[in-house]
């Protein structure tokens, strides 16, 4: 029989032991909010760390708790280590709801992460990465300077005609300048995204709510740079444009003074200092017209084809972007329905030319036309490889 001392003792020993199960979970339960609330810092300011699938701040944050609740115990061995939740492109993923989702290493610093949904999210694979990447003005580098693995050398200052387009943006918003935008309400939309690419002269002041407000590259044919010069404070100024990509064939993008389209770029690359502008190579080119011929099978110059400002800027936002999301874009088959007729083909020209009229007189031309429906179908293909592509206004799936 037990002793009021031995007791006393063993009561000790049972408080003692107690307490320090509960020091323990408490640390614990302090360790994993205090990472989430991390998390949800850097998702507030670069909203692309964890995209799911579309906009969906909400969706973000619940990919990113469940990365950091499938990795908590190497999270607390490492305590000062940075977890980076970046989307690696190897698949799309469609949403779906009560999906069992597993934790998967598929090597040394990349891991696959989901988890139990019964609200619906999407599995994405994701890249641990200790040292995550700076966003300076929508762009991403490493330590805050330019990533060489996203140096384009087919790009190359107007300026000097040695700096390379360094550009690298996690989510991109391609926005077309099609009628399809009006009244469409999406600007929100895309002004999430981390860089928006905008074509020729279409204006952004008066149509923010329908096209957003912020510009990150405009991508600028020859024929559009009188545009461009002459409406420069709407498009330059009043924008924030970042960088402007000029292409053109070889004759108005010559550098000696007798190009036209070049004269136009070098003229408002001086005045616009805080703009940076860029051109393409006649190497870039002649790439751009050997992507055509692959996708079709019909040289560009032989088929009596030029090739599309939307052509270019896809190209580009390919090279540059992990996801890419298009807006006002339609398939290839949209214009076979008559009640589509109506839609102005610039959704600042609203009394201008309809859109399907002006594709199919372009489709069926002979020499010298754009070929937008066919450009269009190489772009549904595209969307079915990497980086992913998602069509919105209207919203559309590759077949």
């Amino acid at each position: 029989m037990l002793t009021v001392r031995q007791l006393f003792v063993v009561c000790i020993g049972f408080a003692f032991t107690a307490l320090t199960i509960c020091a323990i979970y408490v640390n614990s339960i302090g360790m994993h909010s205090r990472y989430q609330m991390y998390t949800r810092k850097e998702l507030t300011e670069h909203s692309s760390y964890a995209t799911a699938n579309g906009h969906r701040p909400t969706e973000k944050l619940r990919v990113a708790e469940a990365f950091v609740a499938s990795n908590l115990s190497s999270i607390k061995s490492n305590a000062t280590e940075h977890v980076l939740v970046r989307p690696l492109v190897t698949e799309k993923v469609q949403e779906q709801g009560n999906k069992n989702v597993t934790v998967e290493t598929s090597s040394s610093n990349r891991t696959s992460v989901s988890h139990d949904a019964n609200n619906g999210s999407s599995g994405r694979t994701f890249a641990r990465n200790p040292v995550p990447p700076v966003l300076v003005d929508g762009v991403h580098s490493m330590n805050g300077t330019p990533d060489p693995l996203y140096t384009h050398h087919g790009y190359i200052s107007v300026l000097d005609h040695k700096t390379k387009l360094n550009l690298h943006c996690m989510q991109c918003a391609v926005v077309s300048s099609s009628g399809q935008l009006l009244h469409s309400r999406v600007g929100y939309l895309i002004d999430e995204a981390d860089c928006i690419f905008r074509m020729n002269d279409a204006p952004v002041p008066s149509y923010e709510e329908d096209v957003g407000s912020r510009t990150t590259v405009r991508v600028v044919g020859h024929a559009a740079t009188p545009n461009l010069r002459n409406r420069r404070k709407y498009l330059l100024q009043e924008s924030s444009s970042r960088y402007v990509i000029g292409w053109g064939p070889a004759k108005p993008m010559q550098t000696n003074g007798r190009g036209y389209a070049y004269k136009y770029l070098k003229d408002l690359a001086k005045q616009f200092k805080e703009v940076d502008f860029f051109y393409l190579t006649q190497e870039q080119m002649a790439k751009a017209d050997q992507i055509f011929e692959e996708e079709t099978g019909k040289p560009r110059m032989g088929s009596g084809t030029h090739l599309s400002t939307g052509w270019f800027t896809m190209i580009l936002a390919r090279a540059a972007c992990d996801e890419i999301h298009v807006y006002g874009m339609v398939n290839d088959e949209y214009c076979q329905n008559l009640a589509n007729k109506n839609v102005p083909y610039h959704y600042y020209n609203q009394f201008g030319v309809k859109e399907c009229s002006y594709y199919r007189a372009h489709e069926k031309g002979k020499k010298g036309f754009h070929r937008f429906m066919t450009e269009k179908s190489i772009f549904a293909r595209w969307a079915l490889e990497q980086p992913p592509i998602y069509f919105h206004v209207p919203d559309w799936n590759p077949k």
